[in-house]
C-alpha cells in the first residue's frame, strides 16, 4: 500500500469526482424481508427474531385489526363482581396487569381495573368492584378498526389513555342505522 500510494490516492480521488460517492448496497423493506427469509438457514436468528423484525418493517402498513384479541378471548370482570378473596386470586392468577369490567353484555365495557388498584383492597371486607372502579375511574380507549399500528404505538407511547385499547366496527346488519361495536 504504501508503495502504490502515490499512484492509487490521485486516482481514487479522479473517480469519486467523476463516479461519485459509493452508496453500497441498499435494501427497501421487501427486499430486506425477502433476504431474512432466504437467508434463515444460514444466519443464527431464531425464528422468533426474525418474525419481530419483520414485523417491525411491516408495521405501519398493519390495522390495530391485524393483531387484535378478540374480545371473548379476553379476561374480564363483571362490574357486579365483589372484590372478595376468591376473585382477587383469579385476578391474580390470570397474571393480567389491566382487566377490562364490563356490565351486562362482554362488549359493553365500561371501566379498566388495574391489578395496582387492588393494592389497598382488603378481601375480607367484599368491596364492590363498581365501587372501585369508579374511585379510580381509568378511561376507556375506544379505537377504529382500521388505525394504523403506528398510529396506535405513539399514542400507546404518550401514556394518555392508557396501554389498552379496545377496537370498534360499525355494524350495519339489521334493521335501523349502523353503530359501533
Amino acid at each position: 500500500m504504501a508503495i502504490t500510494f502515490p499512484l492509487s490516492f490521485p486516482i481514487s480521488l479522479i473517480l469519486d469526482k467523476i463516479l461519485g460517492d459509493e452508496l453500497g448496497t441498499v435494501y427497501d423493506k421487501k427486499k430486506l424481508i425477502e433476504l431474512l427469509r432466504i437467508t434463515n438457514e444460514n444466519n443464527d436468528l431464531e425464528k422468533d427474531e426474525v418474525d419481530i423484525v419483520t414485523g417491525a418493517l411491516v408495521y405501519k402498513e398493519k390495522t390495530v385489526k391485524h393483531i387484535m384479541t378478540f374480545i371473548q378471548d379476553c379476561y374480564m370482570l363483571p362490574l357486579k363482581s365483589v372484590l372478595n378473596f376468591e376473585t382477587v386470586s383469579e385476578i391474580r392468577e390470570q397474571g393480567y396487569s389491566r382487566i377490562p369490567v364490563f356490565e351486562g353484555d362482554r362488549s359493553n365495557i365500561l371501566h379498566i381495573l388495574f391489578a395496582k388498584d387492588l393494592m389497598f383492597i382488603d378481601p375480607d371486607d367484599n368491596m364492590p368492584l363498581a365501587m372501585v372502579c369508579e374511585f379510580y375511574n381509568n378511561e376507556v380507549n375506544f379505537v377504529y378498526a382500521d388505525t394504523p399500528l403506528n398510529v396506535m404505538f405513539n399514542e400507546f407511547k404518550s401514556g394518555e389513555k392508557g396501554h389498552m385499547a379496545f377496537v370498534q366496527e360499525v355494524n350495519a346488519s339489521g334493521e335501523g342505522d349502523p353503530f359501533y361495536e
